[in-house]
């Protein structure tokens, strides 16, 4: 598994780990602080101005209620008394607090008459029941409005107000864990973008996997037949990778007797064609294989291929080399 994923996966882990805290700590805080602010619903609303001068002319009436955190104003609608209307969409608006919301309702209305306005109503719907209002639905009274004798003028009859939709609230903490998964996520792409992944080497590769065959030959079940296959391969593989040498499809004496195996050193040549032979024994014509004998081999190998490594190139060529790629 490699250290990208390792670091991902770890973080994704500690991210469930801190949404399942937060899941259970903020609904445990937040149900203490209900507990100290239960909801509130007025029973009637307040006029601004509570006496209009001229027919026509607006008031709002105004009510506010404090709701917790899981539960919002979801509809609301004014219904006004005789001889008034109600002007525009009734507004609904909240502010946070901690532990609940306060909702602000606000209908704008215009006497027709002279006469005033009798009582009119305000009708809300909440997304979660209360104790005052157990099917989710309640009514708060809009007070009477009077209208100045002296003025005389004509009021135009604006549309009247259709109930209007308000997204729910309650559920900002779902929201909030998504976001901080997708901005740990975000943060992990971007600097993996900026970071790219160094391209593994065939040594590379080929210390991985005897690292991995090392750890694999601690367990009481290791088949040693399949370790020496497993050590053949991996050196097969290398040997194709680094010097070019048919390792993988030919035998130990075919590869080793062409002009690429000039370029292993004699002490590795003879360690290759007695080690391959073996091997081969072992996998074709079903020899037992030796645990001690693999051991020594797959510290071996690991030697070869540590002494076949280049060295890293000059700082200053490969400032040179980049250079020259990018023009």
């Amino acid at each position: 598994m490699s250290k990208s994923v390792k670091i991902i996966l770890s973080v994704a882990a500690a991210a469930a780990l801190i949404a399942v805290a937060v899941v259970f700590g903020g609904g445990w805080i937040v149900a203490r602080q209900e507990a100290k602010a239960p909801a509130k619903l007025p029973g009637r609303a307040v006029l601004a101005p509570e006496t209009v001068t001229d027919p026509g002319a607006p008031a709002r009436a105004v009510l506010e209620l404090r709701l917790p955190w899981g539960n919002a104003v979801t509809e609301a609608a004014a219904d006004a008394g005789e001889n008034t209307v109600v002007s525009g969409p009734t507004a609904v608006t909240s502010a946070w607090r901690w532990g609940y919301r306060i909702w602000r309702v606000e209908a704008t209305l215009r006497p027709l008459g002279t006469s005033g306005m009798t009582p009119g109503r305000i009708r809300l719907t909440l997304e979660k029941p209360l104790p005052g209002a157990p099917d989710g639905r309640f009514e708060v009274e809009i007070p009477a409005l009077s209208v100045s004798e002296a003025a005389r003028k004509e009021a135009a009859e604006p549309g009247l107000a259709a109930p209007e939709k308000i997204a729910g609230g309650g559920k900002w903490w779902i929201y909030a864990i998504c976001a901080a998964v997708l901005l740990i996520a975000g943060v992990l792409i971007w600097h993996n973008s900026r970071h790219p992944r160094p391209e593994l080497q065939p040594w590379d590769i080929a210390l991985l996997d005897i690292a991995e065959l090392k750890v694999d030959m601690t367990r009481r079940d290791f088949d040693t037949e399949e370790g020496v296959a497993r050590l053949s391969d991996i050196l097969r593989r290398y040997l194709t990778a680094r010097f070019d040498l048919p390792a993988v499809t030919g035998t130990g004496d075919s590869f080793l007797a062409g002009d690429a195996a000039e370029k292993l050193a004699p002490d590795d040549r003879g360690f290759l064609r007695s080690f391959l032979a073996d091997a081969d024994l072992v996998k074709f014509a079903r020899n037992p294989a030796d645990r001690t004998e693999l051991e020594r081999s797959a510290a071996a190998v690991e030697a070869l291929i540590s002494r076949t490594i280049p060295p890293p190139e000059p700082r200053g060529k490969r400032k040179r080399s980049k250079a020259k790629a990018k023009s």
